[in-house]
């Protein structure tokens, strides 16, 4: 068992926090099962990344071992795609599947340095290790434009895990997120609930 899914876990903060920010990280995750931290990623490395993400549109450049899922082609829709069915139809018209699209991407850290940089910085390694109470890195990585709109559900059900409940996700906004913009849906305490509910 996770030690933030022990009884009495609140109690237990203290064993793994060194500092009041860190604290407040634990506490949140305890209670919410989610913690939000401000001002980890560095802006310009997310600039970085979102112009190598454009260029995987308007660049020259055929990436062999990526597929962008949910692409919508003149021709219809594509569940999956290769780069290089991408690139084989002309700028303006890349640009304009990208904008139509509802698109994403998996492991894109593979073809960018700056993905890759933002999975390996050491304070989101340091805090996800923290939380989970384990050295933790991120194996897996999703980059998308507007959302999965996924609707609710347990991401226990897709990653093989040996101890329930340990797994961290990480969302990083790449834009200025106000009040009702985000897309990311949670439900405070839910993580507590029993797993696969009916």
């Amino acid at each position: 068992m996770a030690w933030f899914d022990r009884p009495h876990a609140e109690d237990l903060v203290e064993e793994h926090a060194d500092t009041a920010a860190d604290r407040a990280v634990l506490q949140s995750w305890v209670r919410d099962g989610y913690a939000i931290v401000e001002q980890v990623v560095p802006d310009e490395l997310i600039d970085e990344m979102l112009a190598d993400l454009d260029r995987v549109f308007t660049g020259d450049e055929t990436h062999p071992d990526l597929e962008i899922l949910d692409l919508q082609f003149e021709d219809g829709h594509r569940a999956k795609a290769a780069h290089a069915e991408l690139m084989r139809v002309d700028r303006d018209e890349r640009v304009a599947i990208r904008d139509r699209s509802n698109w994403r991407m998996h492991g894109f850290y593979r073809q960018s340095r700056a993905a890759d940089r933002i999975r390996e910085l050491p304070e989101l390694r340091r805090l996800a290790s923290m939380i989970l109470g384990v050295d933790s890195h991120a194996p897996y990585s999703i980059n998308f434009h507007n959302g999965s709109t996924q609707t609710l559900h347990e991401d226990s059900a897709v990653f093989h895990l040996g101890v329930p409940n340990l797994i961290c996700g990480v969302w990083i906004a790449c834009e200025d997120v106000e009040e009702g913009s985000g897309p990311l849906v949670y439900h405070p305490g839910s993580h507590r609930r029993q797993m696969f509910d009916g």
